[in-house]
């Protein structure tokens, strides 16, 4: 049981706080919420209301000690992937008009599971050029452990981002952007919005 008085409790307490709300996509104001005060004082996890961490010190000190926590797991599970993985990317613009890149890792375990892993959603800044989105899938590579797998990319069918890998430009091969990828292949659910749409 931990005691929230004591400073090393309170700092256990404000990070299993943080993994908790970020399982949930919870807001971090929920340990705000006089409810919430309450029911942690009704059942003794603290004796006033006023030794709790405040959402503003989960989110500044707590959160970063989560994010290495999982980014460690991560990379420990992703280690064990096979020497060919599949990649699938995707971009968009926000509302606000900033443009996003997704990177999901897919791959069979050693018992034919599929495994299917958001690996990074992070602004991708101008030009879009199939040599930048590159650049960023292959930092991301490295950053998790992966930059020695060959890759099979999967996503949409713009001119950019399809130099990711191997394409044929006219009658010529042309070999693609990212080293590591020996195949791009097409979504099949952006070719069927594409014929919806027209």
């Amino acid at each position: 049981i931990l005691d929230i008085s004591n400073e090393h409790d309170k700092g256990t307490w404000a990070r299993r706080t943080a993994l908790w709300l970020c399982e949930d996509m919870l807001p971090f104001s929920v340990v705000s919420g006089n409810g919430f005060k309450k029911w942690m004082v009704r059942n003794n996890y603290v004796s006033e209301a006023s030794q709790m961490s405040s959402n503003v010190t989960i989110s500044q000190s707590a959160l970063d000690d989560c994010y290495a926590i999982v980014m460690d797991a991560f990379k420990q599970k992703v280690s064990l992937s096979p020497t060919v993985i599949t990649i699938v990317t995707d971009m968009w613009t926000s509302l606000s008009n900033q443009p996003y890149i997704t990177l999901s890792i897919r791959y069979l375990d050693e018992s034919l599971k599929l495994i299917n892993i958001v690996a990074t959603t992070e602004q991708l800044l101008h030009p879009h050029t199939g040599e930048s989105i590159s650049k960023s899938i292959d930092e991301n590579l490295i950053n998790i452990g992966l930059q020695d797998r060959q890759i099979v990319a999967v996503g949409d069918n713009g001119r950019n981002v399809v130099r990711i890998g191997p394409h044929t430009s006219g009658n010529v091969d042309k070999p693609g952007c990212l080293k590591q990828c020996k195949q791009y292949i097409r979504c099949l659910g952006h070719i069927t919005h594409l014929v919806l749409q027209h």
